[in-house]
C-alpha cells in the first residue's frame, strides 16, 4: 500500500496520485464513508455527447429513424 499526503493548494486540500497508478481518467467522483474513508471513482463519459461514438454509430442510430419512439407512446 502505499501513502500519499494532503497538501493545500488555494483554498482546496489535494492528494496527489502516485505516478505507478496508471489512469486515463480525468475526472472522478468522490465520497467520504461514515468511518473516515474517501474513495474516488472515475467518471464515465456521456457517450451521446462523445462526437467518435456519434460517428461510430451513425449507422445505428440512421436505422433506428425519426419518429420511431414517438409511436410506441
Amino acid at each position: 500500500m502505499q501513502t500519499v499526503k494532503v497538501r493545500k493548494v488555494g483554498n482546496s486540500r489535494v492528494l496527489t496520485i502516485p505516478a505507478q497508478i496508471d489512469t486515463e481518467a480525468t475526472q472522478y467522483s468522490v465520497s467520504v464513508a461514515e468511518d473516515g474513508t474517501i474513495s474516488y471513482q472515475p467518471l464515465e463519459p456521456n457517450p451521446f455527447k462523445n462526437v467518435d461514438w456519434i460517428q461510430s454509430h451513425a449507422t445505428e442510430l440512421a436505422e433506428f429513424g425519426e419518429g420511431d419512439l414517438e409511436d410506441e407512446f
